[in-house]
């Protein structure tokens, strides 16, 4: 696991896999305006905190999700939008 902080403040902004270096997760927290970003899916829900409600009807993957999926996921959500 990594995790990258703002080199003035120290905010956690970002963290990671070194198995899986081309996918960062965002801590939407840091961000300005945290609802610019959409999820298109949830992942690592077998782990989720039983009383966490993830009935949004998006797309859940039990553990980790390939990358792959995800970025169909958006596009097609994103394409069907434009």
């Amino acid at each position: 696991v990594f995790r990258d902080f703002c080199d003035r403040c120290g905010t956690h902004l970002f963290s990671g896999r070194t198995a899986y270096p081309e996918a960062k997760s965002i801590k939407l927290a840091a961000l300005d305006d945290p609802e610019v970003i959409v999820p298109v899916a949830h992942i690592w829900t077998e782990k989720r905190i039983k009383w966490a409600s993830v009935d949004d009807g998006l797309p859940r993957f039990p553990r980790h999700a390939e990358l792959s999926d995800l970025v169909r996921i958006w596009r097609e959500k994103n394409e069907g939008a434009a």
